[in-house]
């Protein structure tokens, strides 16, 4: 009830509570790119240091489209 209460105030300082749906059968864009990044491109290297790993990150979404690309096959 006090959650239900709120959604009228917060709408009025336009922000929308909405409901999501408890499952989707299609992933969106950021965890396509999560799945890409833990399975299909970390090298042994990846953990090399603590470093390594946001590295890693960083050049892929940096250079996601040009170095880094998802087929789907």
């Amino acid at each position: 009830k006090l959650f239900q209460g709120k959604i009228k105030e917060r709408k009025e300082k336009n922000i929308e509570i909405f409901y999501l749906p408890e499952y989707s059968p299609h992933p969106d864009i950021i965890e396509i790119l999560r799945r890409f990044m833990k399975y299909e491109r970390t090298d042994s290297g990846a953990y090399e240091s603590r470093k390594t790993p946001v590295a890693y990150v960083e050049d892929v979404m940096i250079n996601f489209g040009k170095k880094y690309r998802i087929d789907f096959v």
